[in-house]
């Protein structure tokens, strides 16, 4: 049986553990921003862009969705992306850095979410093996 000063020990150092993942982690996030960042209001708008933001000028997101299927049909296999990017408009504006944001944020949000998948996944590979 474990000391319980073995134990506090244990517990301590997973603690770190997880600080450390979490500090690493973050940094990771800070350096991605900073890529996905430099030098974005440089880019000319891609063909995707252009033809986005010509259908977010529409009034409702019927009228957005009808526009941009018109335009793209290949953008109706994306939906969520899509009215994602119509509320966003809605919110921070309609212009070609505003909507390359978009991916940023989401881009961004991966990395966490990517860390947290692999942790919950290498943990239970490594659990099955015990």
């Amino acid at each position: 049986m474990p000391m319980p000063d073995a134990v506090t020990r244990e517990s301590d150092t997973t603690r770190d553990d997880a600080g450390a993942a979490r500090l690493v982690v973050g940094l990771i996030v800070v350096l991605g921003i900073m890529l996905r960042l430099l030098g974005i209001a440089r880019e000319s708008p891609w063909y995707d862009e252009v033809l986005s933001l010509r259908a977010l000028q529409a009034d409702t997101l019927g009228a957005y969705w009808e526009q941009l299927a018109k335009e793209d049909p290949a953008a109706t296999l994306a939906p969520v992306y899509f009215t994602l990017e119509y509320l966003w408009a809605a919110l921070v504006g309609a212009d070609v850095l505003s909507v390359r944001l978009l991916s940023v944020a989401l881009g961004t949000l991966m990395i966490p979410l990517l860390y947290a998948v692999g942790r919950k996944t290498v943990n239970a590979c490594v659990q099955s093996m015990r």
